[in-house]
């Protein structure tokens, strides 16, 4: 994102607006999901507390920065990527939403997305076929939260919940497990560049 000024009356539509940059990043959620299934890949629980904070807080902020509130519309894993030439945390890579064009005004939908996703990435790492990384206590707190409130409403619900949680899991990474989540977010991406390269030419973009 590069710039937002929700105060800001656009010209001619009398709006507020956000500008967004064009990213190149192969490696979605979705795609990252995939690569785990195959190569079964350890993963540590820092990566997903990690996912859940920069989610559920980019959500928040497109519904809470605009009057009426808006809501993304289309959160799944292909539609959450992650920007590996940025850190949005130290050790961290920034997540990054794309397709706006299911956006809905006035509307709250996008919390129930987002639980599903992060109990996908749950199923994902608790299959009998991917290798199992220790587990702590706190993630099994923020998972129950998350299997015993499959509707709740509220984005700001759900970050009072688990936002602390995840937050103080991700401030205390070790730097092995930084390491760890690095090289698998590298692993990844690497794999999905030829595809990418592809689609651009497809398109003719290159």
């Amino acid at each position: 994102m590069l710039e937002c000024d929700p105060d800001f009356e656009a010209a001619n539509s009398g709006g507020r607006w956000i500008a967004l940059e064009a990213i190149a990043s192969p490696l979605s959620s979705g795609r990252l999901q995939d690569f785990i299934c195959r190569t079964k890949a350890p993963v540590p629980e820092e990566l997903i507390f990690h996912i859940s904070i920069e989610l559920v807080l980019a959500c928040r902020f497109i519904q809470e920065n605009f009057t009426p509130a808006i809501a993304h519309g289309d959160i799944y894993g292909n539609n959450i990527h992650f920007d590996l030439s940025r850190e949005s945390f130290p050790g961290f890579p920034r997540l990054v939403l794309i397709d706006f064009g299911h956006t809905v005004r006035n509307h709250f939908n996008d919390c129930e997305a987002v639980v599903e996703e992060l109990l996908a990435w749950r199923d994902t790492l608790t299959s009998p076929s991917h290798k199992v990384c220790p587990r702590t206590e706190g993630w099994k707190k923020f998972f129950k939260y998350l299997d015993s409130h499959l509707q709740v409403q509220s984005l700001k619900t759900l970050w009072d919940a688990i936002g602390n949680i995840a937050l103080q899991r991700r401030e205390v990474t070790a730097q092995e497990r930084i390491s760890e989540i690095k090289e698998l977010l590298k692993n990844a991406e690497k794999e999905q560049e030829p595809k990418l390269e592809l689609g651009f030419r497809s398109a003719g973009l290159i």
